[in-house]
């Protein structure tokens, strides 16, 4: 890869993230102005601003140098209680729950149509045989072009996984579901054994089994959804296998590379890339941890069970502290990043 098309990748990337956090804050700030919450600044990126723009109801809308965030601050939001209706502490919870819960319910609604427009371009994530090897043992096993796959061992498998599934069956025989001509039957494939105590492979080819649009606006949910199970896998993983942290998570220089690397490979790539990120970006954003859009959440949801606010001293402390255990976090995963990197 040449230095111009790492550049451009990179600087694609960037431009990337900034679409996503763009559509997170967006949902923020629309439920906000729905509301009547006073907005004080809509901010794309961290730290100093590259240009500013002021409107007519005093909202400050800006660009800033480190485009790998954004924030959309509210009047009196940390800050103490005043007279002022449109005061964020001064509205009812259940509105600033909602409020809060907007920018991640934005960025999984933007998974929803970035994926619908990926499934009607190149195909959804059921797989579909392409083709099948000669004397293969799927073709002995009856397994035709055209056929759908719907299952390995009785479990669902997606375009992605199928690969996956077929390789942890530990027996020569493997038990595939397939849906030809809306009927679905059960083929038995039977692998030979290889030199090295494995089986062989059983001949199939695979692409994305195309929709008609009308099928495709259910398939985008679960396309989405399904992203949303393996991100919670992924993080219920960090505490049974903490281990993995260092090996299986990316900061934000890891991101941008990942990002930049799929943006070379086209639009198909790029589409699943930015479904995924925006996936994660509305799921992690819900964690009930203190500092994110979920941590605030848990506190709007105790005042409503309450009927009284949790001391604002104390919620902001306790979200300070979060905020810095996720800015160690990040840290750490960044120089696990460049490490990688710099390893090659």
């Amino acid at each position: 890869m040449s230095l111009f098309t790492s550049a451009a990748s990179i600087v694609g990337a960037l431009i990337l993230l900034c679409i996503l956090v763009f559509f997170h804050e967006l949902g923020h700030y629309a439920v906000g102005r729905f509301f009547g919450f006073g907005v004080r600044e809509f901010a794309i990126g961290f730290g100093p601003k590259i240009v500013a723009r002021t409107g007519k109801d005093g909202t400050v809308y800006s660009l800033r140098v480190f485009p790998l965030g954004g924030f959309c601050a509210f009047y009196g939001e940390d800050e103490v209680p005043n007279d002022d209706p449109r005061s964020f502490n001064n509205k009812a919870p259940y509105k600033r729950f909602l409020l809060q819960l907007a920018g991640p319910v934005m960025n999984v609604l933007l998974a929803v149509v970035l994926a619908l427009a990926f499934i009607n371009l190149y195909g959804s994530d059921i797989p579909v045989v392409t083709a099948v090897t000669p004397d293969s043992p799927a073709m002995q096993a009856g397994l035709l072009p055209g056929d759908v796959i719907r299952a390995v061992e009785g479990e669902r498998v997606l375009h992605y996984s199928l690969p996956e599934a077929i390789a942890t069956v530990k027996t020569p025989e493997v038990k595939i579901t397939v849906e030809r001509a809306e009927q679905v039957t059960v083929l038995t494939m039977t692998r030979q054994a290889k030199v090295e105590g494995g089986y062989g492979l059983l001949g199939i080819e695979w692409g994305r089994l195309k929709l008609p649009f009308w099928q495709t606006i259910g398939a985008s949910f679960r396309f989405t959804f399904d992203f949303v199970k393996e991100i919670l896998s992924a993080l219920g993983s960090m505490f049974v296998q903490p281990e993995r942290i260092a090996t299986d998570f990316t900061g934000p220089v890891g991101t941008v590379a990942i990002i930049g690397q799929n943006i070379t490979y086209g639009w198909s790539a790029i589409l699943l890339m930015s479904c995924l990120l925006s996936v994660n970006l509305g799921v992690f954003n819900l964690l009930p941890f203190p500092g994110l859009d979920g941590g605030r959440m848990v506190f709007s949801a105790i005042e409503m069970i309450l009927h009284r606010p949790v001391s604002q001293r104390i919620e902001g402390a306790i979200h300070a502290a979060g905020f810095a255990l996720l800015m160690a976090f990040i840290i750490f995963l960044t120089f696990g990043d460049i490490s990688r990197i710099v390893a090659g």
